[in-house]
């Protein structure tokens, strides 16, 4: 009915209109008609998209991932945009790659592995297990026997 309204010389707002009578609140909207309108006066006429040449290449890959982990090893203060001039990929992508891929995330600025090994789980348990002994022994109760640090 949009193609036949814009042969016989109608405008997309008379076009509308009778859309409106016909079809009631089904009707396309305004600027739906309007963008008809505008498609058939550049000659396309498919209701088709045009062909495209596919999903577009991911970033994401193993040699990316690979030039990534390269990079943050031989300097734990590369920063996103360095990364990207390097690279030539996006910072999503090396978002992905550090935190999905990297298992990585940022510390008072280098990057650290986000996760423990197993040995590194288990001095820390050892280490629980050998400061609660010593508070439930009355070795020691002072809050100043803790020691504390940051992951960096």
């Amino acid at each position: 009915m949009i193609l036949y309204d814009w042969k016989i010389g109608l405008t997309y707002k008379d076009s509308h209109a009778r859309l409106v009578k016909a079809w009631g609140e089904q009707a396309p909207s305004d600027h739906t008609v309007f963008n008809w309108f505008r498609e058939f006066q550049r000659n396309k006429f498919s209701v088709h998209d045009a062909p495209r040449s596919g999903r577009p290449s991911t970033s994401v890959t193993q040699q990316t991932i690979d030039a990534v982990r390269t990079i943050i090893e031989g300097d734990p203060h590369s920063t996103y945009q360095r990364i990207e001039t390097i690279l030539g990929i996006s910072s999503i992508a090396i978002n992905s790659i550090i935190h999905d891929y990297l298992n990585l995330r940022k510390v008072c600025a280098p990057w650290v592995p986000h996760t423990l090994t197993d040995d590194q789980k288990q001095l820390r348990v050892q280490f629980c297990g050998h400061s609660l002994k010593r508070f439930e022994e009355g070795q020691s109760r002072r809050v100043f026997d803790i020691i504390t640090g940051d992951e960096a």
